[in-house]
This record gives C-alpha cells, structure tokens and sequence, in this order.
C-alpha cells in the first residue's frame, strides 16, 4: 500500500506521487500522470476519468470519503469540474460519506450517458456481443468485464457471474 506523497498540477495533466513509507528517504516510490478531464468527449471522457480515479484509488486506499470526493475532483477541470461542484455542492463534510460519494458520482456520470444507457448496455453485453474475429478469448473476457464495472456508473445493476457466462 502506498501514501500519497506529492501531487502536482501542471498543463492538463496531475501527476501523483506515492511511497511506501512516507518518513524513509529510500522507501519505493511510485509516480503515475493523468491527463485533467475537462468534460468533452462525452460518456467515454467520462468513463476514462473513472479509470483513473479507481486505479489511483487501489494505489492508495481512500478509505474517507472526503479523501474520495477530493481525489475525483483532483482529475477534472473546466465544464467536468463544474458539473461535479453542481452536484456535490450540497453536501456537507459530514455527508462526504464513501456510500454518498458512490451515490453522486452515478449522478455525475448519468449527466454524460443517454438516459436508458444502463438498459441499453445491460441488452448489448448479454445478447448482442460477439467475440471478433482474432481476438483471444482472454482479451474479450477483459473487455467485457471492464465494460460490466460501469453498469453502476450508467445507474444498472452489473451483471453477475452466471450472466457473463
């Protein structure tokens, strides 16, 4: 697990900086960038805004969910950075929960997505998907599990294991 040690905002990128222990000057260290989303390109911006934030969250467990609403922030400039403010902007610090932040990034996320998306989503992965041609079964699993991990976002429910079968 690492600490988050720097963050730097620079152009329309955020660079993060982890250690493993933050006191010892030889600890393993660990820098990734992301590139600012600053709200165009629709429902695929935003799902890649997403990504990002949930794979700097298994870096660095955000266990608050002050930390959780920040960190999403931390990636979003522009018209995308004032969306999340018009949704979040009620909500007190006590209220800044990991379950609410779940509760108002779906919101967030339904401002980019076509209303029935989830529905439409949730038909196409269960019967309309087809392996292509030259594609590995391994590769298509991994695209289609990650296409399921945002039928929550979209405001489904993500298919369970006997429906991906």
């Amino acid at each position: 697990v690492f600490e988050l040690w720097k963050a730097e905002t620079k152009d329309d990128q955020v660079k993060i900086k982890l250690k493993r222990e933050l006191e010892d000057s030889n600890s393993e260290t660990y820098e990734k960038s992301y590139a600012l989303w600053n709200g165009l390109g629709g429902a695929e911006g935003c799902m890649r805004a997403i990504d990002q934030f949930k794979e700097t969250e298994e870096l660095i467990p955000l266990s608050s969910g002050v930390v959780k609403y920040a960190g999403f922030r931390s990636l979003l400039t522009d018209k995308a950075a004032d969306k999340w403010r018009n949704v979040t902007e009620k909500r007190t610090i006590e209220e800044k929960t990991a379950e609410n932040f779940f509760q108002d990034l779906t919101k967030f996320t339904r401002l980019y997505l076509p209303e029935d998306a989830a529905q439409l989503q949730h038909w196409v992965m269960r019967f309309e998907m087809k392996i292509p041609a030259g594609m590995e079964i391994g590769e298509y699993d991994d695209h289609f599990r990650e296409l399921n991990r945002y039928l929550p976002y979209m405001g489904g429910k993500a298919l369970s294991e006997d429906e991906m079968q």
